[in-house]
């Protein structure tokens, strides 16, 4: 989709996702996070737009390693 960051699974079993992407793929990511993997649940989703001035060209897609 052209989306970077990361996504990772808390503590209390909620996951965090970060993720960089156009404004006009946002409803579509949206879409997806809502209806999460196949098998899983989702009971509630929590967004906060961020601004950034640059990103940088490096950035990818990836699972971070979980906190304990």
């Amino acid at each position: 989709m052209g989306i970077s960051g990361w996504v990772r699974n808390q503590p209390d079993d909620s996951v965090l996702i970060f993720s960089v992407l156009s404004e006009e793929l946002s409803d579509q990511w949206i879409s997806v996070v809502k209806a999460g993997p196949p098998l899983s649940r989702v009971d509630a989703v929590e967004i906060r737009e961020v601004c950034f001035r640059e990103v940088p060209d490096s950035l990818e897609f990836r699972i971070a390693r979980s906190q304990d």
